[in-house]
């Protein structure tokens, strides 16, 4: 989602000059914000929720990612002929990339409507490269993924199964907003001009990123390191253009 940030001659079409970092963690990425290391950060949407009732005033700035299970990019999955279901009566060892994260509070709702017994599932922190190694040697029986894994798992049936997306809430037809980019109020109050510009070149990136995929396919492969192939084969970024931070809270 973050590659529309390479499309570099849009966003100096709108006067805008980017220099993109990457940093571990969304806590960081606030971190960076408060102290004017950052100008824009990307994360995913707890952050600013969590930021916000800590008083440190972030606002969302242009598209957000959006998912439900049609249009999925987290997947759970288990080595192959491994049922779910099954580890609602058992002890479970599921792999998270990060505590305290969008993915972790997610994964707990889905758990908790899908009627695991939470006191029997033991979450281990692993990251995402490192998620699919780790459930073919047995140190975990689930793995909560994301793009690009879920696809390299799709594409080895004989070792894996994709099962459902646990970022879709169960029996709801609203879409779950995942992840969107970041200004810190104060940046904003001084820089309003500069936002504009800066929201106009997001959405049009956006845009060229639904309407030219080949070319977004070259900036997603800078960013996550993955074959052209696994890219073209992940599901498309869905986008919500008119979320604001209060309809999140609500």
């Amino acid at each position: 989602e973050a590659a529309i940030l390479l499309d570099s001659a849009i966003f100096a079409k709108h006067g805008i000059a980017l220099s993109v970092k990457t940093y571990r963690s969304g806590a960081v990425i606030v971190d960076a914000l408060i102290s004017g290391g950052v100008d824009l950060g990307y994360s995913n949407l707890l952050t600013p929720l969590i930021s916000n009732s800590r008083d440190i005033p972030l606002r969302l700035i242009g598209p957000i990612t959006i998912e439900d299970e049609q249009r999925a990019r987290h997947r759970l999955v288990t080595r192959r002929g491994d049922s779910i279901a099954a580890f609602r009566r058992r002890k479970v060892k599921i792999a998270i990339n990060q505590s305290s994260n969008i993915d972790h509070l997610l994964l707990l709702r889905w758990l908790d409507e899908n009627a695991f017994d939470t006191s029997k599932v033991e979450l281990k922190v692993i990251g995402f490269p490192q998620m699919l190694p780790a459930l073919r040697a047995r140190e975990v029986d689930a793995v909560a993924a994301v793009e690009p894994f879920v696809t390299i798992a799709r594409r080895q049936p004989e070792a894996f199964d994709i099962h459902a997306n646990y970022m879709a809430a169960k029996n709801s037809s609203e879409p779950t907003a995942v992840s969107g980019f970041l200004v810190h109020a104060g940046w904003l109050a001084k820089h309003e001009d500069v936002a504009a510009s800066l929201e106009r070149a997001l959405f049009e990136a956006m845009s060229r990123a639904t309407e030219d995929p080949v070319g977004h396919v070259g900036r997603v492969a800078r960013i996550t390191l993955s074959d052209s192939t696994t890219i073209r084969e992940m599901p498309p970024v869905w986008y919500a253009v008119d979320s604001t931070l209060s309809d999140l809270t609500r």
